[in-house]
């Protein structure tokens, strides 16, 4: 019994003095060493390119204040593709604000795929391939070319016009018009060019000429007005077209109005011509050597008898449909008036005359004659 108690006190003693020995040696227990140990502290110290250990064990939350793609490629030592500015004091969970050139839609990419070096990677936006995001070259709408006419002249000598042109067009149109503005002739031609043309005294004082560009909707013109003059002038106010083939014949003249309608005697002509109100037409009734001296009638009050060499035509005279003179311009509304009577012709059936209170009017006594009122009024 005694024995058996000895030797359990031995064994605890013996323990009691190795604990005692051990700790008074200096053995120490080992501290475990973790893989990643990230110490943040108040102020960090930034290293110019910071070396990571493996995979880190907490991920930063990155919030981007303007929406882009982020990508960056993995390698043993990560290299950052954009220049970021850090807003808070990292932590385990550190805030990034990236700075962006332009702002542009991106769509984060969870997860990278290592690219070839140099290449965009499928989330990079288009643009800039250099590592900037969100640089992009602006295309605009296309541009839209207008038509332009460089160069459009006139040369005129002994009696005709040679126009050069020069013009950036789809279709470019030459329209040759009279002074008052009247189509001639209109004729398309090549972006340039060279042609002669007449000048023509039957336009009138002046001919004029126009171009037209057109490209893409849109036309743009030009116009030359090349003056003729007449070696002839008219003699009235404003001119018409054209230019009178003879000087004006000033003579002793009749006028007589009627009730239909109105007449004229002209000595330098010695013709007589009836204006009648019904449809606008004329007629002219040369005399010759002699007239036919009018026949006295019983003259309704309040109208005139046609007495002259307009009476002679009124009372014997018919129309060319064959009616009378009498019965389609009716009774004379005042006697004849005698005075000065101006007539220039414009062509061999086309003259003007005037009138007792200065009244021109045009008389066309070709097929279908008619007569109008040029200046001033009945």
């Amino acid at each position: 019994m005694c024995r058996v108690l000895y030797r359990v006190l031995s064994i605890g003693s013996l323990a009691l003095c190795l604990l005692v020995f051990g700790t008074g040696c200096g053995i120490q227990p080992q501290p475990l060493i973790p893989t990643v140990a990230i110490l943040p502290s108040a102020a960090p110290s930034h290293t110019p390119r910071p070396t990571f250990t493996g995979l880190p064990t907490a991920t930063p939350t990155i919030t981007e204040t303007a929406s882009m793609t982020v990508t960056a490629t993995h390698s043993p030592i990560p290299t950052r593709t954009v220049v970021i500015t850090r807003t808070a004091s990292p932590t385990t969970s550190s805030t990034l604000t990236p700075t962006a050139i332009r702002p542009v839609t991106a769509t984060a990419a969870p997860s990278q795929t290592p690219g070839t070096p140099g290449s965009p990677s499928p989330s990079q936006p288009p643009g800039n391939q250099n590592g900037v995001i969100g640089e992009t070259t602006p295309t605009g709408p296309p541009r839209i070319l207008a038509p332009l006419i460089t160069v459009f002249k006139a040369d005129a000598i002994a009696g005709q016009v040679t126009l050069t042109w020069a013009a950036e067009a789809d279709v470019l149109t030459l329209t040759e018009t009279t002074g008052s503005g009247t189509p001639v002739d209109a004729i398309g031609v090549a972006n340039s060019g060279q042609q002669k043309f007449p000048l023509d005294q039957r336009y009138g004082a002046s001919i004029s000429f126009q171009l037209v560009a057109d490209r893409n909707g849109q036309s743009m013109t030009r116009t030359l007005t090349i003056p003729i003059g007449c070696p002839i002038d008219w003699f009235f106010t404003p001119a018409p077209p054209g230019c009178p083939l003879q000087p004006v014949q000033i003579s002793d003249g009749e006028y007589q109005p009627f009730q239909r309608g109105v007449g004229f005697y002209v000595a330098a002509t010695n013709t007589v011509y009836l204006l009648s109100y019904a449809g606008g037409l004329v007629t002219a009734y040369p005399l010759g050597d002699h007239y036919t001296t009018p026949v006295p009638l019983t003259i309704p009050k309040g109208f005139s008898a046609s007495a002259g060499h307009i009476g002679a035509i009124w009372q014997s005279g018919r129309w060319p449909d064959s009616q009378s003179l009498r019965q389609l311009f009716g009774w004379a509304l005042n006697p004849p008036q005698m005075y000065r009577v101006s007539i220039e012709l414009k062509a061999p059936t086309d003259l003007y005359l005037s009138g007792p209170a200065n009244t021109i009017y045009e008389l066309n006594l070709a097929d279908g004659s008619n007569w109008s009122i040029v200046i001033g009024v009945h």
